[in-house]
């Protein structure tokens, strides 16, 4: 069930409004996820965040960061999973609160909700195979990585991130301007959502893809390789019919995909299938 919007407008209020809608992914796995009590430790973790923040009138963002910093990960113990990436409690925010360990993504949603509340202007950083947060600043942008302890990236260590994400070599100055401008929250969003789907797909778990998938396309309508990717995952589960119409509203919007043709082969051996259940 989706929040109401006064809900959504207390949570933006509050700089909760992301990790509200991370714990409302996690609810199709864990139904009776009590969301507000979640919500209730993110604040907890910012109010404590906050008692470690020096005295005095001159606390500026560095002492914020270095707090926020200090608090989750030398205290509180947020660390990455590298023992287990492909585990789909990676990606739900619910289990990352409790076991302490999670993803890129997960770890910065909880990076940028304790920051927000304690009014960091935090976004997003979606590069290519991973995640950071950013705090943007007009004296220049600062870049955290929660996957590392949050560790300040400089612009070697970007390059680096992107050029080993994307397997494409160096970057121009104008490319890394363009990944680094931020992501929104939809966004953010979207990418804890692909990561799903991927480690549900790496575990064999079709039907729980097939709710990644259904989460993404509602979220995100315009990402039309996600209707192709639901036509591949109804396919799995023996549906014809529903595979055969996603592939077709695919190759609508792209009638001129790499893939048409093969695509169209494909429509019309489905079409020649029965129903199987799995």
């Amino acid at each position: 069930m989706n929040p109401e919007p006064d809900d959504m407008n207390r949570s933006a209020a509050s700089g909760l409004a992301l990790a509200e809608s991370a714990l409302q992914v996690a609810k199709d796995e864990y139904a009776s996820l009590d969301v507000q009590a979640y919500l209730d430790r993110i604040v907890v973790l910012a109010q404590n965040a906050l008692s470690r923040l020096p005295e005095g009138p001159r606390v500026g963002v560095g002492d914020m960061i270095h707090a926020l910093n200090t608090y989750l990960f030398d205290e509180e113990g947020f660390y990455h999973n590298r023992h287990d990436p492909w585990d789909p409690r990676n990606s739900f925010l619910n289990d990352v609160l409790d076991s302490k360990f999670g993803d890129p993504v997960t770890l910065s949603v909880i990076y940028i909700s304790v920051g927000r509340r304690l009014g960091l202007p935090l976004k997003g950083l979606a590069l290519p195979g991973h995640f950071l947060v950013k705090f943007p600043a007009g004296s220049g942008d600062l870049f955290i990585d929660p996957f590392a302890g949050g560790t300040p990236v400089g612009a070697e260590e970007l390059q680096f991130i992107l050029s080993t994400g994307s397997g494409a070599g160096s970057w121009s100055k104008a490319s890394i301007e363009a990944f680094t401008r931020g992501t929104d929250d939809r966004r953010i969003l979207l990418r804890l959502l692909q990561d799903l789907k991927k480690r549900h797909i790496k575990a064999g778990q079709h039907h729980k893809a097939l709710a990644a998938v259904e989460r993404i396309l509602r979220l995100a309508p315009e990402e039309t390789s996600e209707l192709r990717e639901r036509g591949r995952l109804w396919e799995l589960l023996g549906c014809p019919g529903p595979a055969a119409d996603d592939y077709r509203a695919y190759l609508a919007r792209r009638p001129r995909a790499s893939d048409a043709e093969r695509l169209h082969r494909k429509i019309a051996f489905l079409g020649s299938r029965k129903l199987t259940f799995h």
